[in-house]
Formats: structure tokens, C-alpha cells, sequence
């Protein structure tokens, strides 16, 4: 059971108000891992969805911010990433909630792909986020 910070006593709405903007960026990052995993990331081994790529790195990757904020609102990331990974609670997960919404079985294949990323070099995030060439004065295609 977490003893998040925002829900103790006598902390200050400021505190709380951060808490909760720590808590919705790991729950997002989580629904972003979450997406589901398409033949073509199988056949090549990658992740190729820049969202849950993304989400990986933040969850998994090498000092990541993750740690920090799981700390800062009273978890522990440690705790998180084996519950994430864990195969009971992603059938009991996937089984009570939308399968679009959270689908903990596809972070875990997810996961296997990272760690494949990793072994065999794959372009970091932050290449894929700006590759070269890219320009902050240009408009996004959304």
C-alpha cells in the first residue's frame, strides 16, 4: 500500500497540488507503455510506438526521472516496476479495466523489447524525439 504524500496530514495544498501533477505524469506514462504491441514491433524486436517508447525509457531506462517522482510522492519505483511486471497483477489488472485503457500484458512484452533495445544499441530517445534537423520553429503535424 503507497503512503502518498499528497493524502497525509497537514500537507499544504501547494505540496498536494505537485503530488498529484507527479502522480498523473507516472500514471501517464504507464497508460503509455500500455499501448498495444503491433506484429510489426515483434518482427523487428523494437518498440516502434514513440509514445510507449518514451514511456519505457522513463519507467526503465538508466537514472530515470521516474525514481525521483515515485520518491517525491511517498513510492517506491523498485515497488512499482515489479508490480508493473508482475504477471498476476496484469491478469488481474487487465481483467478489471478496459483493455484499451490498460493493458499491463502488453507493457511486459514492452519491456522485453527495451531490454533488447538496449543490448543491441538502439538510437536513444532523444534522437527520436529531435532528429536531426529538426527545428523548435517548426509546426507540429498534429
Amino acid at each position: 500500500m503507497l503512503d502518498l504524500v499528497s493524502t497525509r496530514a497537514g500537507t499544504t495544498h501547494e505540496t498536494r497540488a505537485y503530488m498529484l501533477l507527479l502522480a498523473a505524469v507516472i500514471a501517464q506514462a504507464i497508460r503509455d507503455a500500455c499501448q498495444p504491441v503491433d506484429k510489426r514491433e515483434i518482427s523487428v524486436g523494437k518498440n516502434l510506438h514513440l509514445h510507449a517508447r518514451m514511456a519505457m525509457h522513463f519507467l526503465f531506462g538508466r537514472n530515470p526521472a521516474f525514481d525521483a517522482y515515485a520518491s517525491l510522492i511517498g513510492g517506491s519505483a523498485g515497488a512499482m516496476r515489479a508490480a508493473l511486471l508482475d504477471p498476476a497483477v496484469a491478469d488481474h489488472v487487465t481483467l478489471q479495466r478496459s483493455r484499451a485503457e490498460l493493458n499491463l500484458r502488453a507493457l511486459r512484452v514492452r519491456e522485453t523489447l527495451y531490454r533488447m533495445e538496449r543490448k543491441t544499441g538502439a538510437p536513444r530517445v532523444e534522437d527520436l524525439i529531435r532528429p536531426p534537423g529538426y527545428r523548435e520553429d517548426e509546426p507540429d503535424e498534429d
